[in-house]
């Protein structure tokens, strides 16, 4: 999952930000593919945040949990963290 694709992420986040859940769904299923390919924390990561912006309530928290936990292990967060 590059760069590229980066922008699927920026999608559902836009989306589900401004009441267009279906096209937040969408763009979900299509990361899902991409992420289970590609398998890389930050894939699954991006996706385990995206699935859980378009969850409503406290069902949403164990997916931001589990973005937190594989993004830690990435690359960019310990770039982030470095800055």
């Amino acid at each position: 999952m590059g760069v590229a694709n980066w922008g699927l992420a920026e999608l559902v986040e836009a989306a589900a930000g401004s009441d267009r859940r279906e096209l937040a769904v969408d763009a979900v299923d299509q990361l899902a593919d991409l992420a289970s390919a590609s398998g890389t924390d930050w894939a699954l990561g991006v996706l385990a945040r995206s699935r859980a912006l378009i969850t409503d309530g406290g069902a949403a928290e164990p997916r931001y949990r589990q973005a937190i936990e594989r993004l830690d292990r990435t690359r960019l967060a310990q770039l982030e963290h470095a800055g």
